[in-house]
Formats: structure tokens, C-alpha cells, sequence
């Protein structure tokens, strides 16, 4: 096993089969992954990097079924730590970046995995960036259309008065008696 140096013709990619055969089956699988979370193209390549991510990490017909990932690094491969791909997840804000009367948590999509240490990425639904972290609780039944539905549901129209600062008047069943010196 190794790697054989072969040249082709320049600007005619189509000679080299075994590579246009592999980077079309990665782009099959980013263009379905993308379609199914219905994630904007700007998100591309998070979902080509978890793309190959996952590729490394499942047995291979080339490899007589066994994983890219073991045969590269010589370890063991774990998969306790695979995500379902476009979940909600809540991530755990550090007390220096939150206030006091702040949520603990940031609603997010999950989009991959880190690169070399262990994290994950994902899209910070309202700061609208790319973040990375540890601290996490996947909703993996759940998806970001699951959480907007809910969102919108939760959350009450908007009236001439405000249900929760309406107030009840107390009862009044007591006497006033006037104070005289």
C-alpha cells in the first residue's frame, strides 16, 4: 500500500477517473446533506468537511471493510462521540461572556467536528457565526425548522395589554379607620 505518482494531461482532470470518482462522491453526499438541513450554500464547506469526516471513519470496499482512520493512524476508531448532522444543540455559555440574569445556553445547528482536538462546530443561531466547543446538549431528534415552530409557538401575540403585567386588584374587604391624634 502506498502512493503511486502519476501525471496527467493539464487541464483535463477527467484522465485521473479515481480522483473525479471520489470528489464526485463527496460532493453527491455535501449537495444531499445540504439539501436535507436545508442549509444555505454559504455553509459548504462545514458540511464538506463533516462530509469527509465521516467518510475517514466508515469501512471501506478499497480497504477489505476496514475504516480509512484506523488503517491511517493505527488506533482504534470510536464512534460514540457522532453527531446526527444539522441537529439542534444547546451550547453552554462561560460566565464571562454572559450576565448575570442571562441564559446559560445558545440555541445552535450542529455542523461538524473539530479538526485534530476534540469539539464540535456549530452555527450560533444568535450571534450568526461559526463556534467551536465541548460544553454541548444535542437535541439530536430535533432539527432548527423543529425549534423555529416551537420558537413561534411560545411566544404570545402581541395585544393592547401585556398578559403578564396585568395585575389582579386586591380584595377589598378590609376598612379604612382614620387616625386621629
Amino acid at each position: 500500500m502506498g502512493f503511486r505518482l502519476e501525471y496527467t494531461v493539464p487541464k483535463m482532470p477527467e484522465l485521473n477517473g479515481l480522483a473525479e470518482r471520489i470528489n464526485r462522491t463527496i460532493m453527491d453526499r455535501v449537495w444531499s446533506m445540504s439539501a436535507h438541513a436545508k442549509l444555505s450554500k454559504i455553509f459548504w464547506v462545514q458540511v464538506l468537511m463533516t462530509t469527509t469526516y465521516v467518510i475517514n471513519r466508515s469501512p471501506s470496499e478499497n480497504l477489505d471493510g476496514d475504516v480509512p482512520q484506523r488503517v491511517w493512524t493505527d488506533k482504534d476508531v470510536s464512534y460514540r462521540h457522532l453527531k446526527v448532522f444539522d441537529c439542534l444543540a444547546y451550547v453552554h455559555v462561560t460566565k464571562d461572556k454572559r450576565g448575570k440574569l442571562d441564559t446559560k445556553t445558545r440555541p445552535s445547528i450542529f455542523l461538524g467536528y473539530g479538526d485534530d482536538e476534540f469539539g464540535y462546530r456549530l452555527w450560533n443561531l444568535q450571534e450568526k457565526k461559526v463556534i467551536r466547543s465541548r460544553d454541548i446538549v444535542f437535541m439530536e431528534e430535533k432539527t432548527i425548522a423543529d425549534w423555529e415552530s416551537e420558537k413561534k409557538t411560545t411566544t404570545f401575540e402581541s395585544t393592547d395589554k401585556d398578559p403578564l403585567l396585568e395585575r389582579e386588584e386586591p380584595p377589598v374587604d378590609f376598612q379604612t379607620k382614620s387616625v386621629c391624634c
